[in-house]
This record gives structure tokens, C-alpha cells and sequence, in this order.
């Protein structure tokens, strides 16, 4: 079974160890990079396949305060990944179909969250399109990585 949860700073050791796969590094960065950088408003989470945790995402509460594109009080969806040693087990897929409701939940003020994710990363994009997640049909390019597609899901608070 995979649930979504809160970051809790007694997972930092099993968080610090995961990892993704080396051609991944430029969609979702080192995850310990991601805890010793962590930007004021980021809301860290974690998934848990079977009680063990295999993946993290980063909410981030101000994200329309960063990005023109986000509508005013939307959140954003950052450095969502799965461990490499537990890819390619529909533990994504599992994951992202509850992040709607589990962000309605623990975040009952907010209508939308975005996401960007590299015009490269085509198993990302075609995960969040088949979880709920819509192509805005504009592209991001202030990143370093080249161009990403701008998507958005609405919450169940809408």
C-alpha cells in the first residue's frame, strides 16, 4: 500500500538515502542538496510504499510568489521522485492518483497546485498528465535544464 505523509525530521536518515538515477539528477537535483538548501515556504513530504519510505516531494506554499505563471495562492509541486531502487513498480503512479486529495486535505485554502517538468522528461510528463495533472500549454524556460511544460491540477477545495 503507498501513502503520502508529512515530513517528520525523524525520516531525515531514510530520506538522505534516497537516491535517483543518475540521469535523473537534473530533473529533481540530490536530495540531500534538497534538505541542507531547504527555501523558506518549502513543506516537505515523503511516500511510503508497505510502511518503508521509497520517494519525497517538496509543496511549496508560495510558489505563486516565485512564478508569475501560478495563480495567487497556489501551491507548487517540486523534486517529486521515487527511489531508484523502487522504480518502475507503479509506486508513481500510486502516489501522484492520491496527491489531489491528500493536498486538499493538508492544504483546505488552496485551489491549485503547478508543477513544471523538463520537455525532456517525457515519463514525467505523461505520469502527471494520466494522475489529474493539465498542460497549461505554456512553457517555463528560467531554467537552467531547458524548457518545461507548465501543468496544473485543481484540488478538491475548488
Amino acid at each position: 500500500m503507498v501513502t503520502l505523509h508529512k515530513y517528520d525530521p525523524l525520516y531525515v536518515d531514510a530520506v538522505s538515502n534516497l537516491s535517483v538515477h543518475e540521469e535523473q539528477l537534473q530533473y529533481v537535483g540530490a536530495i540531500k542538496e534538497l534538505l541542507e538548501q531547504k527555501e523558506e515556504g518549502w513543506e516537505y513530504h515523503v511516500i511510503k510504499e508497505e510502511g518503508i519510505i521509497v520517494g519525497f516531494f517538496n509543496v511549496d506554499v508560495v510558489y505563486d510568489q516565485r512564478y508569475t505563471f501560478a495563480e495567487m495562492g497556489a501551491l507548487g509541486l517540486r523534486a517529486f521522485f521515487i527511489d531508484k531502487n523502487h522504480q518502475g513498480k507503479g509506486i508513481a503512479k500510486k502516489a501522484l492518483s492520491q496527491l489531489g486529495q491528500y493536498l486538499s486535505d493538508n492544504y483546505p485554502d488552496r485551489r491549485n497546485i503547478y508543477l513544471t517538468v523538463n520537455c525532456k522528461n517525457t515519463v514525467a510528463y505523461r505520469a502527471y498528465l494520466s494522475s489529474g495533472f493539465i498542460d497549461s500549454g505554456d512553457l517555463y524556460y528560467g531554467d537552467t535544464a531547458g524548457p518545461q511544460h507548465i501543468m496544473i491540477q485543481h484540488l478538491h477545495n475548488s
